[in-house]
């Protein structure tokens, strides 16, 4: 049985590597409730980041929380490869989930659609 809105492991990104290079060579784009950085990739993969800024871990986990469950609701706007990280701000607390889920699949169809070879 396969699940719709499942968000297996192995589409989790995960290592600094990977991350210093996302960082480095990715597209970025400023929502209104969060921001993402993206590349193309050769298959979806997502990680869910804060600032350290934001001093309760609380307050962090909660927002990473918000944003993984709003992506799984909305991963099917994300039909291509693309490695992304969404990086949450306070205004993702403050935000109706509603918001949250209309700014995932905004930001979902800016996304690159077709996978590249790297």
């Amino acid at each position: 049985m396969t699940r719709k809105h499942d968000l297996p492991k192995r589409e989790i990104l995960r290592g600094d590597k990977l991350f210093h290079e996302l960082f480095e060579s990715g597209q970025f784009k400023r929502g209104k409730c969060f921001n993402v950085v993206w590349r193309a990739a050769e298959r979806r993969r997502v990680a869910f980041a804060t600032a350290r800024r934001i001093k309760s871990a609380v307050t962090r986990n909660s927002i990473k929380r918000r944003l993984r469950e709003a992506y799984r609701l909305e991963k099917h706007e994300f039909t291509g490869g693309a490695e992304v990280v969404f990086i949450g701000s306070e205004k993702v607390i403050e935000a109706s989930f509603a918001a949250l889920r209309a700014d995932m699949r905004r930001l979902g169809k800016i996304i690159p659609k077709k996978s590249v070879q790297r």
